[in-house]
């Protein structure tokens, strides 16, 4: 199948690969603290797909075609604990086994439960066919801190490859 685009042909005999999971107004506390990493396990809606699975269920989505992949993650979170810290938020594949380095971004919280902040995170990762990709989180302090993770989007979007 080929689509045209002016003087750009995309040929793809299974269409272009993208999908992603999210919440939002979310209440519900993480208790994060720097010893272990925790994953971000709020997502309840699947985004619109095509070859990939979101599964809002296990909180990742599958990979079902090897590739380049453009990932796009937007965050906003408010901070519930009396101490200040900085939140970490990266995105990981397989169940947290490994990180994507381009992928780590930091937030300082003002303590006092109530300071609320948004981060995204944008890059370019390389994939394999049943890869599972999720969103982790920790933070620089050895005490237990407690974050809302308000709303949440994780997008995929596959820009190379066979």
């Amino acid at each position: 199948m080929a689509e045209y685009y002016g003087d750009l042909v995309f040929v793809n005999s299974h269409g272009m690969c993208f999908g992603g999971i999210y919440f939002t107004d979310n209440a519900g506390v993480t208790t994060l603290n720097s010893i272990a990493k925790v994953q971000v396990t709020d997502f309840d809606a699947n985004s619109v797909y095509n070859n990939m699975t979101p599964d809002h269920l296990n909180d990742h989505v599958t990979i079902t075609k090897a590739g380049i992949y453009k990932l796009s993650v937007g965050i906003s979170v408010a901070n519930q604990a009396a101490q200040s810290h900085v939140l970490i938020v990266s995105v990981w594949k397989n169940d947290g086994g490994t990180e994507f380095a381009n992928t780590r971004i930091r937030r300082s919280l003002t303590g006092g439960s109530g300071d609320i902040g948004s981060l995204s995170i944008n890059g370019i990762i390389d994939l394999a066919v049943d890869d599972t990709i999720e969103i982790w989180a920790l933070t620089d302090s050895a005490n237990d801190r407690s974050v809302i993770f308000v709303n949440c989007s994780l997008s995929l979007l596959q820009i190379g490859g066979t």
